[in-house]
């Protein structure tokens, strides 16, 4: 709440701050970097591949992102099984009165997909949002309750 928003064809857009995406066979992390006013923003989307798709499949994915806004220094990164395969720092060039997240998954302008859309599952399981990574912390011997 409180971030800029602007229009993508035509249509009203409001940018977050980080998506996961899955691209063909790669499932990886836009982070957008917002240049431009509150109503004629501009995005630099910066991409990191996260992991392979069939690495993914038929088990857990342990996914942390860490966003840290303190000091005025802007940190975010994203840890693929405690690997970090993402990291930007100083890139929030606008300050939201509200951070919220959501999860699923999300199937925008599906006219452009020029066909039948595949059926996809996901399970989503122990999604908090804390102040500290050790309230986070996996624990490898007992990875779902």
């Amino acid at each position: 709440m409180g971030w800029p928003s602007d229009t993508a064809g035509d249509l009203p857009y409001f940018p977050p701050l980080m998506q996961m995406e899955m691209p063909g066979s790669n499932y990886t992390a836009r982070i957008h970097v917002l240049s431009g006013s509150a109503t004629n923003v501009r995005d630099n989307p910066a991409d990191f591949h996260l992991a392979d798709i069939d690495g993914m499949r038929g088990r857990w994915t342990d996914i942390t992102v860490q966003l840290d806004t303190s000091n005025g220094n802007e940190l975010l990164e994203v840890f693929v099984y405690g690997g970090r395969m993402a990291e930007l720092f100083d890139f929030i060039n606008f300050i939201s009165v509200e951070c919220y997240f959501k999860h699923g998954i999300y199937r925008s302008f599906v006219s452009r997909h020029g066909g039948p859309i595949p059926k996809q599952d996901v399970v989503i399981d122990e999604v908090r949002m804390v102040r500290t990574a050790a309230n986070v912390k996996i624990d490898a011997m007992r990875p779902v309750d």
